[in-house]
């Protein structure tokens, strides 16, 4: 370090700014722990510096990629609203010297940088109105660089914002604004390609894009172009992998990757491949100790993978599939809050998983044993946003879903038609946009209605 006398305001940001690259590099590492450290020292530093009047354009931009990365440690998938509060300060902090006349390259790149991760975490937590916006905006400020010709860096981001707009505009049904997208996306990003073939942030950004494309073809009900597209997304994240073998980031979306080919193999009646492909993710299972992220994608494949067990009638596949879902939820929740929302939602629906997985099995009384007290302990979360309460319906439609086909099963229609009738309020509060929403919604007040007929009340159903 400088002595003392040597140390100025310039160099005290310059030291910030060195901290704030190593922790971005640390995170893409998935050294969450060394990340967090540095970003912290590195934020509070830049924070204390601009209180003590530093208003250079580096400080400002410097701060806004420690948020960014600080957002994307809180919450990876972006669903804490702590994430969400990261990611609006790191636009702000923008914002001021954005507005003004003469505005550098390099802030309106990092500008577009910060609308990007905000669009992503609005689109996480359900804001998909603000996503667009956000989205569109970063898409303006990549334009504005050099109208997408020689920047290889603005082209890559633009594929990047476009991958998130996709997912979006699939969300919200708007599927001629999400072919749009896709091909806009993909012609920049494969151009770029053709120029670079290994420019990693191009790689990444053409696979998100096919990745926000499994979105819209799930949405759509195309099973068929949705596993294209993961197959699409797969290729690409391999050679990322390849070129860089330390991006945890890369590793992740190659499982998710997988994960999304595997239920569209489902969809088309694939079964035994559709598990073949969960299988897959056994490859990562060395990371998942020492990075959540890749737990997290690796709980989401087994848990698909032990219903496909159930599916296939393989009862102790499919319980050992349930345990390795469980532990890997384990692993992800270690590194939140203890007793957070968070914690509480995602153990609740681990707890919910088993009672799937039991209905699928045909063990009804495992079942009903499985869910006591999981609707009472959901009640008890009581989150105040409605995203929260949007997550909370969706666990509880998950759980009495599995309990009405239960008791349906058994032949038990009174308690069958209790169970979905709470099916039904808890869809309330989830959106009903998208064919495959609306399919969804439509099976519910079917399943209510068969219920409701065996009961004698005819008129009602």
């Amino acid at each position: 370090a400088l002595p003392a006398e040597l140390r100025a305001p310039e160099t005290e940001r310059n030291e910030a700014l060195a901290r704030v690259r190593h922790g971005e590099v640390l995170r893409v590492q998935g050294k969450r722990d060394e990340a967090r450290k540095a970003l912290d020292i590195a934020v509070a530093s830049l924070d204390a510096l601009r209180a003590r009047g530093d208003s250079s354009e580096a400080a400002a931009i410097g701060l806004s990629v420690g948020l960014i990365a600080q957002s994307s440690l809180v919450d990876y998938a972006g669903t804490s609203r702590d994430a969400l509060l990261l990611s609006e300060r790191a636009v702000a902090v923008l914002t001021p010297l954005a507005e003004g006349p003469g505005t550098s390259v390099g802030l309106r790149r990092s500008r577009a940088q910060a609308l990007t991760d905000l669009g992503f975490v609005h689109s996480r937590q359900q804001q998909s109105e603000a996503a667009v916006v956000s989205l569109r905006a970063a898409l303006a400020a990549y334009r504005s660089i050099d109208d997408l010709q020689a920047d290889s860096h603005a082209m890559a981001s633009f594929g990047i914002a476009t991958a998130w707009l996709v997912e979006v505009f699939g969300r919200l049904d708007r599927p001629e604004d999400a072919e749009y997208a896709v091909a806009e996306g993909l012609g920049v990003t494969t151009r770029l390609l053709e120029r670079e073939p290994t420019n990693m942030l191009a790689l990444r950004a053409r696979a998100m894009i096919r990745l926000g494309e499994t979105v819209v073809a799930a949405e759509r009900l195309q099973p068929s172009r949705r596993l294209a597209a993961a197959e699409g997304a797969t290729s690409d994240w391999t050679q990322l992998s390849r070129i860089d073998p330390g991006n945890i980031v890369a590793r992740h979306n190659l499982v998710g990757s997988r994960l999304f080919g595997g239920a569209a193999l489902w969809e088309l009646g694939r079964t035994r491949d559709a598990m073949a492909k969960c299988m897959e993710a056994r490859e990562f299972e060395p990371l998942a100790a020492a990075s959540s992220s890749i737990a997290d994608r690796l709980a989401h494949t087994f848990r698909l993978g032990s219903s496909l067990a159930a599916d296939l009638g393989q009862a102790a596949g499919a319980e050992l599939l349930l345990a390795d879902y469980s532990r890997h939820v384990e692993t992800v929740l270690r590194g939140l809050p203890p007793n957070s929302f968070d914690v509480n939602i995602r153990r609740a629906s681990a707890s919910v998983a088993g009672v799937e997985i039991a209905n699928l099995l045909g063990d009804w009384s495992r079942a009903r044993a499985l869910s006591k007290g999981l609707r009472e302990r959901l009640l008890e979360l009581q989150p105040t946003d409605a995203f929260g309460r949007a997550r909370v319906a969706g666990v509880l439609h998950s759980l009495h879903n599995a309990l009405g086909w239960a008791e349906l099963q058994a032949g038990h229609y009174a308690a069958a038609q209790g169970h979905f009738s709470h099916v039904a309020e808890a869809r309330k509060l989830l959106p009903a946009r998208t064919l495959r929403q609306q399919l969804e919604a439509a099976g519910d007040s079917a399943l209510l209605a068969i219920t409701m007929a065996h009961s004698g009340r005819l008129d009602e159903a």
